[in-house]
């Protein structure tokens, strides 16, 4: 589950390095390119990325509450061992492999027929 957690984590900072370097001209990767003239290479996952996509509507509220649980799920496990979970929803590794697959294979990660985290 970590592995898959990390590869979905990855395939979002990929897209926001390649909006970016493509310099593409639709809604999201203008607001993405707004965002790294700001932070540059130090936007947060959740914080600034996925919530750039939830404000295009790429994101439905429920699949940002999903890919935040799961990830603060993901946290827990690396670093918790110095508090107890508050809040957190159990995931188990076939819901989480099945949403990441979900959202691989909708084409969120492409533009115009270009793969933008390489496919």
């Amino acid at each position: 589950m970590m592995a898959l957690l990390a590869f979905l984590e990855a395939c979002f900072k990929l897209d926001f390095a390649n909006r970016k370097r493509l310099k593409l001209k639709d809604s999201l990767t203008k607001i993405l390119i707004k965002l790294f003239n700001q932070k540059h290479n130090k936007a947060k996952l959740m914080d600034d990325i996925i919530k750039g996509w939830q404000k295009e509507g790429l994101l439905s509220h429920l699949e940002y509450d999903r890919i935040n649980s799961a990830f603060k799920l993901r946290h827990w496990i690396a670093y918790g061992q110095y508090w107890s979970p508050e809040k957190i929803k159990p995931h188990d590794f076939l819901e989480v492999a099945e949403f990441v697959e979900g959202l691989i294979n909708s084409r969120t990660f492409k533009t115009a027929d270009i793969d933008l985290i390489g496919i």
